[in-house]
């Protein structure tokens, strides 16, 4: 009996360092979310532009961390990074924090309920279940969403910084990444939009 043929596992996809969304791109998904009706998507694509988080950072964050016990939306959320430890705060945007309002309210949400959880189940949603709704996000403005995945929220507000001459130095410093990491990203995306992705 002969071997079986294995097939490479990236084949027919495209591989590497996935797109960030331009700003037109970020207002036509929010409007495409608003318009399906889909306040879970609107809230999780929101928080994830303006925080820049990486998935698992993200899908962890829970009710206390976006509320005040008074009951109040955060203007600005302090975390501590799972993967380094480093402690970061970003701001969460009047857009995003009206629709966090419409959401917490909507699922009743307590201070310890995770924001963002999987089918049938309290935990949090998977970072599997994240990237398909990102590449989801995109092929619904009419992007490939081969281009796209989780990563790619995390580098949408680095471009979005650098575009607008804020210093890497900075930038850094509000990711809690390294320098080299924030001029990695600008490297790459510059490359790729070289090569007919457009911003």
């Amino acid at each position: 009996m002969g071997r079986k043929k294995l097939v490479p596992w990236n084949k027919g996809k495209l591989v590497g360092d996935k797109l960030p969304f331009s700003y037109q791109e970020v207002r036509e998904v929010k409007n495409s979310l608003r318009k399906s009706s889909d306040l879970k998507g609107l809230v999780l694509y929101s928080i994830a532009i303006d925080s820049s988080l990486r998935s698992g950072d993200l899908l962890n964050l829970k009710g206390k961390t976006v509320q005040s016990p008074s009951g109040m939306i955060r203007q600005e959320v302090t975390i501590f990074m799972e993967k380094t430890g480093k402690r970061i705060t970003f701001a969460l945007f009047e857009e995003t924090r009206a629709a966090l309002v419409e959401y917490l309210q909507e699922r009743q949400i307590g201070e310890e309920d995770y924001l963002f959880t999987g089918r049938w189940t309290d935990k949090p949603m998977s970072k599997r279940t994240f990237r398909r709704f990102v590449k989801r996000c995109a092929q619904m403005i009419g992007l490939n969403p081969e281009h796209y995945s989780g990563h790619s929220t995390r580098r949408t507000r680095v471009i979005h910084l650098a575009i607008n001459q804020v210093a890497d130095t900075h930038i850094a410093e509000l990711l809690g990444v390294r320098v080299e990491t924030v001029r990695h990203y600008i490297r790459r995306v510059s490359l790729q939009i070289s090569k007919g992705f457009p911003m």
